[in-house]
């Protein structure tokens, strides 16, 4: 199915090409408030994990899976390989690309992709974009500020074409949000109460520059961001001083070249990523502050693909990096990495059934790491996988994969320190088994064109490494003994008139700790909602443009003993564009929680919620940070003829 649906596009392949569960986002037709997480949670399986409001750090969980079980792409450059960190989203401009495609479960051969969850691939396109301005400012302090632009020519007979795209975003956070002070079981002291210290500045860069034709060429990229934020802590407990930065840069370079039967990669790239958190009163580590860390991440990658027929193709990947984090300028730890991917995609049945084997191999030195109370300078670990693909008639395909993965703590899971984010350096690193199942297809009903996926999912991981929320309210990764994760997963899209456009993602994970400890035993996974349903409605009438989106999601437990609950939310985001004329501008209005809903009951004891009364709790995602009222944005987009 070709057209979108102002954001979401099924991928269906050519034939049977496409045995993981795949799903594109359109940016273009994307509301004028989405930012990546936005973009990415329209997708059946994706969890997005939100620290506030918009603009406020940001991940994406897949499936029940950790967030660093899913690796961020952009262009196929993995911002963090092999899981090296959570990609904070909200740092990412949105519209340097074309689409966001989002592959769940084990990740095809061809992106030399280890996640174990799937991969969200941020993709600028082919052809340079339009010149595009953009401004808008909307509630609690909201600007934002952007431009876009490319070209093509030749030089020296080679062709050239070049990518630039400017994003400035600021926003005050001071939304009102109920504050409980504390004492959930007591409703006389809740008052509501602005958000402070929620401040955030960000300024992105993305540039793309690549000589040649498609056969030869070579690419420059270079990602930037600068950003500057609060740390706003609880809101019963606000601060007034925690500043926090980052400098985030990563440079690529990149060359490909295709001769008759065989396609070559290479790459090289650095990541750098600088942080400075100060805390000049005390007020969240108890002690004064100023802490400057700083993490790169460097390496070279290549990758050989031999076509022998249409029918068959065998690829093999070859990965080395270094990892290094320096705190106050002293090396504080430092990790070599190997991976050796191989595979395969094999055409059988008159190309109507794909086989895709993979093999993962990672080779890990460690210098100064302490893991699980004694170093391991050493490991290794392979990772099989497979992956099946069948058209069972015209329009209908099954999909399956299965495979191990496994993954070690990153740094910032060991030494981390973000303020609200704090490490633990007796993290073990985790292991387990993943595999789905799922059917999808396409149908015309005269003016209605139908595309549909239903998927079942599980995991089992040995040493869940999962963020939990401390009693000081702050975010901390430890160790489960286990974690068993089953799910099932609806993705519908209609397209009727070419005017009327739907997308409908519904999602369910039972995810459940396997422990001895009868704490642990059976609870739920912390941050992990049992379903969401997400609804999202476009209709075009002339130069008017008006949509609604749905989003419900099920209560979670904030903690691994399952006795901070979060509430169930309901929230409802309006939209409306109107063209205007033939002057190439769009004006753009979007509210958020429209029912201006902050708050929610649950009750008082999670552990007998028959037998227990009923208190109203702040309305939080499923970090536990609260979410806003209702809130606008209203932009104006030009885009030159």
């Amino acid at each position: 199915m070709e057209e979108t649906d102002g954001g979401t596009l099924v991928v269906e392949g050519e034939r049977a090409r496409t045995p993981v569960a795949t799903t594109s986002v359109t940016v273009a037709d994307l509301p004028a408030d989405a930012d990546v997480a936005a973009a990415v949670e329209r997708v059946p399986g994706v969890t997005i994990d939100r620290l506030g409001g918009l603009g406020a750090y940001s991940s994406v969980r897949l499936r029940g899976a950790g967030s660093r079980q899913v690796e961020v792409m952009l262009d196929g450059v993995p911002l963090n390989p092999d899981g090296v960190g959570a990609v904070n989203l909200s740092e990412l401009p949105l519209r340097a690309f074309e689409r966001v495609d989002v592959a769940r479960g084990g990740a095809s051969a061809a992106l030399g992709s280890s996640a174990s969850a799937g991969v969200v691939n941020l993709v600028s396109g082919e052809a340079p974009p339009p010149t595009t301005l953009r401004a808008s400012a909307g509630s609690a302090g909201l600007v934002r500020l952007g431009a876009q632009g490319g070209g093509e020519g030749s030089v020296m007979g080679q062709r050239v074409d070049r990518l630039g795209v400017v994003d400035l975003f600021h926003a005050q956070g001071n939304q009102v949000v109920l504050n409980d002070r504390g004492t959930r079981w007591v409703a006389s002291d809740d008052t509501l109460t602005p958000r402070q210290n929620a401040d955030i500045w960000q300024g992105s860069g993305h540039t793309r520059l690549r000589v040649g034709s498609a056969d030869r060429r070579v690419t420059l990229l270079d990602a930037f961001t600068l950003r500057e934020s609060g740390v706003p802590g609880p809101v019963e407990a606000p601060t007034s001083e925690v500043r926090y930065r980052v400098v985030r840069n990563m440079g690529v370079l990149q060359g490909d070249v295709t001769h008759e039967h065989v396609q070559l990669q290479a790459r090289i790239w650095s990541l750098q990523r600088l942080e400075r958190l100060q805390d000049p009163l005390g007020e969240i580590g108890f002690v004064v502050r100023d802490d400057r860390t700083l993490t790169n991440t460097s390496g070279v990658r290549a990758q050989v693909r031999y076509l022998p027929s249409e029918l068959a193709s065998m690829q093999g990947t070859v990965e080395l990096r270094r990892e290094a984090l320096w705190k106050d300028q002293d090396l504080a730890a430092e990790r070599a990495v190997m991976r050796v991917t191989t595979g395969a995609d094999l055409h059988l049945v008159s190309d109507r059934v794909l086989i895709s084997p993979q093999v993962v191999g990672l080779l890990i030195h460690d210098q100064g790491l302490l893991q699980g109370g004694s170093k391991v300078p050493l490991r290794h670990m392979v990772t099989p996988r497979l992956a099946l693909g069948a058209e069972l008639t015209e329009g209908l395909s099954v999909r399956a994969n299965a495979g191990g993965f496994a993954r070690p703590p990153d740094f910032l899971e060991l030494f981390g320190d973000q303020g609200s984010v704090v490490g633990n350096a007796s993290l073990r690193p985790e292991s387990g088994w993943q595999g789905d199942l799922g059917l999808r297809g396409e149908t015309v009903l005269g003016p209605l064109q139908v595309a549909a996926e239903l998927g079942g999912f599980g995991s089992y991981t040995v040493d869940r490494i999962t963020w939990v929320q401390n009693a000081q309210r702050r975010m901390m990764p430890v160790n489960l003994d286990a974690v068993s994760v089953l799910g099932g997963e609806l993705g519908v899209h209609v397209l009727a008139w070419d005017r009327l456009q739907s997308t409908t993602a519904v999602t369910t994970t039972q995810a459940e700790q396997v422990s001895d400890d009868r704490a642990y035993s059976g609870k739920r996974l912390p941050s992990t909602p049992s379903w969401t349903v997400r609804q999202a409605t476009r209709v075009t009438l002339g130069p008017v443009t008006l949509g609604h989106r749905f989003d419900r999601t099920s209560g979670a437990f904030l903690d691994a003993t399952n006795w901070y609950a979060s509430p169930p939310r309901t929230l409802h985001t309006g939209t409306a564009a109107v063209r205007l004329g033939k002057t190439g501008a769009v004006v753009e209005l979007d509210v958020r929680n429209v029912l201006n809903r902050r708050s929610d009951v649950v009750p008082a004891n999670p552990l007998d919620p028959s037998g227990s009364t009923l208190v109203e709790v702040p309305m939080v995602d499923q970090a536990g940070f609260p979410l806003p009222g209702r809130s606008f944005m209203l932009g104006v987009r030009w885009e030159a003829p």
